[in-house]
């Protein structure tokens, strides 16, 4: 239960984040969390948990399975992402 908690903690934040990005490397990275969504699920991602919990399954891939096409994927649409991020230390 505490587990559950913890997810959804982190998952509708990162959601909401994506999905109110107008960055394109944030529409791209949305895009392709939809079709792994989708994919996955027969359902469309239409929130931003079933972005987010996609973004957390596939982060949690990567350390399963680090070659697989979709970690490779996520990897470098996440990292494109998180590279148009600005963060309080990067101001300094």
């Amino acid at each position: 239960m505490e587990q559950k908690k913890s997810e959804d903690a982190i998952v509708s934040p990162i959601g909401t984040n994506l999905l109110k990005s107008s960055s394109s490397e944030a529409k791209q990275l949305v895009a392709f969390l939809a079709q792994v969504y989708e994919a996955s699920t027969g359902n469309n991602a239409d929130s931003a948990e079933s972005i987010g919990t996609t973004w957390l399954a596939c982060s949690q891939l990567i350390d399963r399975e680090p070659e697989s096409e979709v970690s490779l994927a996520f990897e470098r649409l996440s990292d494109a992402y998180l590279a148009t991020i600005t963060t309080p230390d990067d101001a300094d």
